[in-house]
């Protein structure tokens, strides 16, 4: 814990322009996590420390003060990281700015990899749930939107006049993030116009099913028909045309209704566009 102490305090000469607070965010970041395994260190020291001094209450003394400058030594360690970090300052300010953007830049990065994919769901429950899962991301990204106008407002104030190296690469980075955003929004709208295509075409091929389903059977039953021999088998039959009659008045409706879908995917350009205009043909035709 002394050596981490030397290695805070050998960091003051660091943090008095934008290269240097750059190497001293990666120093205290890297710090910050030698910090917490530490502190998980004294902790099971406290404990077994504890347990010693109750199995063994003549060395209580002992333990205790061997303890208590451990623990000493991990405030003091502890006190040396909060005081460089409060000393920063405005570098601190720049520093927090550095880690938002890496953070978002991050999140970005890993939301453009989710949106690019160009798998195309097999199924309606698939395309349904995929098309559901890419609407939820739209509100991440929303929400993701603060963070994005936040961290582009503080970089322009911190590169506003700005001429050196480090600030013109981080202006660089800004102008990326810029560009990243704008991508990352164009690829959500091509990425949600593929699945709301692929949807419509599940629903079309459910659809389809069910009618070509209920003209198999108007078919066969048509197929089927016999002459009645009697007056109470032709007064049955006529009952059944009736029937039969009005089944295909509302089957005929459910033709229209799936032509009309089929022709709408056609014009809109589906992928899957000559598949639908093949069946509605044969639809009609039937």
């Amino acid at each position: 814990m002394r050596e981490k102490t030397k290695v805070i305090e050998s960091t003051q000469g660091l943090g008095n322009d934008l290269a240097g607070v750059m190497a001293l965010q990666r120093k205290l970041s890297g710090m910050e996590r030698d910090l917490e395994a530490i502190q998980g260190k004294v902790r099971d020291l406290r404990a077994e420390g504890e347990k010693l001094a109750a199995e063994h209450p003549e060395e209580k003394t002992t333990l205790s003060s061997r303890l208590t400058a451990i623990e000493g030594v991990w405030e003091e360690l502890r006190g040396s990281l909060r005081r460089r970090e409060e000393s920063l300052g405005e570098a601190s300010k720049l520093q927090g700015f550095l880690r938002d953007l890496a953070a978002f830049q991050a999140w970005l990065s890993r939301t453009q990899r989710e949106v690019a994919s160009e798998d195309v769901p097999a199924t309606l429950a698939e395309a349904e749930r995929s098309l559901s899962q890419h609407e939820s991301m739209r509100k991440e990204i929303a929400h993701y939107g603060d963070d994005y106008r936040a961290t582009r407002a503080v970089g322009h104030q911190v590169t506003r006049g700005q001429t050196d190296a480090q600030h013109v690469f981080l202006h660089q980075r800004l102008e990326a993030l810029d560009t990243g955003w704008e991508e990352l929004g164009r690829m959500w709208e091509n990425r949600h116009h593929l699945l709301s295509q692929a949807f419509a075409f599940q629903l079309f091929l459910r659809d389809s099913k069910q009618v070509e389903g209920v003209l198999s059977n108007q078919e066969y039953a048509l197929s089927h028909t016999e002459m009645p021999g009697t007056l109470a088998g032709a007064e049955a039959s006529v009952k059944k045309l009736e029937d039969f009659t009005a089944t295909m008045e509302a089957t005929g409706e459910k033709v229209q209704g799936l032509v009309a879908t089929g022709r709408k995917l056609v014009a809109e350009g589906s992928p899957h566009a000559e598949k639908v205009q093949e069946m509605v043909d044969s639809v009609e035709r039937r």
